[in-house]
């Protein structure tokens, strides 16, 4: 549920991004249907790799008392590796890479898997931590 919820905020924020403020939503050459299906389904992918992050035994301890944090921290580091990999391949969605455009692009796709992160860590902390669900009921 946290990863659903987690690809549903990102792909908003994607969509607010680059369908208003960049104007570029569209504008990769694939028919208009098959790049928003592409577009979902990147998304479902990149939040089921921050959930499944989220869970991993090696951060299973790491900042335990603050899941929000922990996803923050997770999305960010998600966010680098997916803005490498996306302007790297060239499947950035505008053609011209001014140094302008790359930090703006990688600040906002850092932000947006940290805010997917926090989505998850937020779901997480109200539903699933047995810990805090236990200091309610003493």
């Amino acid at each position: 549920m946290s990863w659903l919820i987690s690809s549903v905020g990102m792909f908003i924020l994607s969509y607010i991004w680059h369908g208003y403020v960049l104007l570029d939503f569209f504008k990769n050459g694939t028919p208009t249907g098959l790049s928003l299906f592409y577009k979902i389904l990147i998304y479902l992918v990149i939040g089921f790799i921050i959930t499944w992050l989220f869970n991993l035994r090696i951060f299973k301890e790491f900042l335990k008392y603050s899941p929000s944090l922990k996803g923050i921290i997770i999305g960010v580091l998600v966010g680098i590796v997916v803005f490498s990999i996306s302007t790297f391949k060239s499947i950035s969605y505008n053609v011209s890479l001014s140094h302008q455009y790359l930090l703006l692009n990688f600040l906002w796709q850092v932000f947006e898997q940290a805010m997917g992160g926090l989505l998850v860590g937020v779901v997480y902390y109200f539903l699933f931590d047995p810990e805090s669900t236990s200091e309610e009921n003493n």
